[in-house]
C-alpha cells in the first residue's frame, strides 16, 4: 500500500516526501506527530517506513564499500576511476524534490536537480556519457509517477542509441509494483512495446512487495517478460556496488 492509496484525511496529510523526511528526522514536532498518527491508523505505512530506512542504510553501505567487478552483462570494462565515481553516484527525482539521498555524492549539477530535464542534462554531460548502466526506481502507485518513469526511461534510451553498452533497468517496489502488475497497470501495451523495441531494457518487480499484496488477497501476476527479484533494497545495493547509476522517480 502506498501513501497515495490511503483513504480519508490522512491521504492528503501524508505524502511520500513526508515519509522520507520522517526517516531522515527532518520534520518538525507537529509534522512528526501527524505522520505517527497516520502510521498507527494504517500499519502498512509502518512497513513503508521500515523499507525506506533499510534502503537508506544499505545504500550508505554501498557508498562505503569498494566497487565490485562489473556485471558480466557489461560488454566493455569501464575506466577504474569512473567505476569508483559511479559506485558513489545517485540521481533522485521525487516529484520535483530531492529526498533523503540529497546529501550523497551526486552526478548532478551543483545544487541538485528539480526536474527530469535537468537529470537528463546531467546524464548527457561529457563525464556521464560513460555511464552505461542505470537503475530507475519506481516506488509509488501514483499515475503521474508511472508516466514520469516511462517518459524518463524512453528519454534515456533515445539518448543512448549510439552507446551499444547502455543498459536500463526499471525496478518497481511498494506501490510502484502496480506499474507491472497485469490487473493494475495502465501501461501494459506501452511497456510491451518498449521491451520489444529495446533489448537493453528490463523491467523488474520487488518480490517482497508482491508477497505482501498476495497475503492481502491481491492478484500479483506481473506482465510478460517482467522479472521478479527478491527485494528492491538488495537489488539497488547490488547494482550500485557494480557501478550502476541510481535514479529514483
Amino acid at each position: 500500500m502506498s501513501t497515495s492509496d490511503l483513504h480519508g484525511d490522512n491521504r492528503e496529510q501524508v505524502s511520500e516526501g513526508d515519509l522520507n523526511a520522517f526517516v531522515d528526522n527532518q520534520l518538525d514536532a507537529e509534522s512528526r506527530r501527524r505522520v505517527r498518527q497516520a502510521i498507527r491508523r494504517h500499519p502498512e505505512l509502518a512497513q513503508e517506513v521500515c523499507d525506506l530506512d533499510q534502503m537508506k542504510d544499505w545504500v550508505q553501505q554501498a557508498y562505503a564499500a569498494p566497487p565490485l567487478a562489473p556485471d558480466r552483462r557489461a560488454a566493455r570494462a569501464q575506466p577504474a576511476g569512473w567505476r569508483r565515481a559511479l559506485a558513489a553516484s545517485l540521481l533522485m527525482i521525487a516529484g520535483g524534490a530531492v529526498g533523503w539521498f540529497a546529501n550523497s555524492s551526486l552526478v548532478l549539477p551543483a545544487g541538485g536537480t528539480d526536474s527530469v530535464a535537468e537529470a537528463q542534462a546531467a546524464l548527457n554531460d561529457e563525464a556521464a556519457k560513460e555511464a552505461t548502466r542505470i537503475i530507475l526506481h519506481v516506488g509509488s502507485s501514483d499515475r503521474q509517477t508511472f508516466d514520469q518513469a516511462l517518459d524518463t526511461a524512453e528519454n534515456l534510451l533515445a539518448n543512448a542509441d549510439n552507446n551499444p553498452n547502455f543498459h536500463l533497468q526499471v525496478l518497481a517496489n511498494s506501490g510502484g509494483v502496480n506499474l507491472v502488475r497485469k490487473d493494475a497497470t495502465p501501461h501494459a501495451q506501452r511497456i510491451a512495446a518498449m521491451l520489444q523495441d529495446h533489448p537493453n531494457l528490463e523491467f523488474t518487480a520487488c518480490g517482497q512487495s508482491l508477497a505482501r499484496l498476495r497475503r492481502e488477497g491481491e492478484d500479483v501476476a506481473v506482465l510478460p517478460n517482467v522479472e521478479v527479484v527478491d527485494t528492491a533494497v538488495s537489488e539497488v545495493v547490488r547494482r550500485m556496488q557494480r557501478g550502476w547509476t541510481y535514479i529514483r522517480i
